[in-house]
């Protein structure tokens, strides 16, 4: 739900610019599944696009960019919506966030919550196994 009203608010964006990329440009852009973070959420670009490029080489270093770029869109996410940290904690943990209820009350679809998490423990896992 989220990522797809994010999506919705860039697509005219994005299929502007790729009217205005000449036709010799368009044959040297490759297309990326993260382009419309370019102009919605440009902080977070970089590491969704090391994340998708590391895939097939190394899924380790993927699933790390993968985490970092989820961390990335929550904080995000509390900071556009804001939302209290968790518990009070200025240190909160991204399993904090995810786990706190008025975040929670973002999320419409259930699986995404249980996605999110698969993210997070994968990339720990990458990271410290």
């Amino acid at each position: 739900m989220i990522a797809q009203l994010l999506y919705n608010q860039t697509r005219k964006r994005r299929q502007a610019r790729h009217r205005q990329l000449s036709p010799t440009t368009q044959q040297n852009h490759t297309m990326s599944n993260f382009d419309f973070l370019t102009v919605s959420i440009p902080e977070v670009h970089q590491n969704a696009l090391k994340a998708e490029s590391a895939l097939r080489i190394d899924a380790p270093m993927a699933a790390i960019y993968s985490r970092i770029t989820l961390e990335q869109l929550i904080d995000y996410l509390y900071r556009v919506r804001s939302i209290p940290l968790p518990y009070g904690k200025v240190d909160a943990t991204l399993n904090d966030r995810l786990r706190n209820p008025e975040f929670l009350r973002l999320i419409t679809v259930p699986a995404l919550t249980t996605k999110m998490h698969l993210i997070r423990r994968i990339g720990n896992d990458a990271a410290h196994g």
